[in-house]
């Protein structure tokens, strides 16, 4: 019987945060990458043996990327963490752009991995976690009548 590898097991936060603070320095240098998150269900204890590994970026204000760019970018560090940390599935997005509800989320919820600047990575995260908290009584209001206008209870 063979053994059991990393790719077998489930991706636990204890396994895969220690690893990704190992190699993202490296992966990372070089790139217009302000910062780094775990978030999802490796973040929060929930993952399966199937679930992926989600990596949030911050890209540098003046990075400069086109999306095709950043998507090729985002691909490429995915690549490079599969094969650096033994995983089998690793996803990497952006969020500089995102909605604010998912900044706000992976910001809140999320784990840092990793900061190239200490101080623009916590003008970032002050900034967003305002927008964020500010925006959760109209986020609150919008999923009530969607709800309501589905014939559906808010959970």
């Amino acid at each position: 019987m063979a053994a059991e590898t990393v790719l077998d097991q489930a991706p636990t936060r204890d396994l895969v945060l220690p690893q990704l603070r190992a190699v993202l320095p490296r992966i990372l240098a070089g790139r217009p990458v302000l910062a780094a998150y775990l978030y999802g269900s490796v973040a929060e204890g929930y993952a399966r043996p199937d679930s992926d590994v989600d990596v949030a970026l911050v890209l540098t204000a003046d990075h400069g990327l086109s999306p095709y760019q950043r998507m090729l970018m985002e691909l490429g560090i995915a690549a490079e963490i599969e094969d650096d940390c033994g995983l089998r599935e690793v996803d990497v997005r952006s969020i500089d752009d995102a909605p604010l509800m998912a900044q706000g989320m992976v910001i809140t919820e999320g784990l840092l991995l990793y900061q190239r600047d200490e101080i623009a990575r916590a003008d970032y995260e002050i900034l967003t976690r305002k927008r964020y908290f500010d925006f959760q009584p109209v986020a609150r209001m919008m999923r009530d009548a969607y709800f309501k206008h589905m014939g559906r209870v808010p959970v």
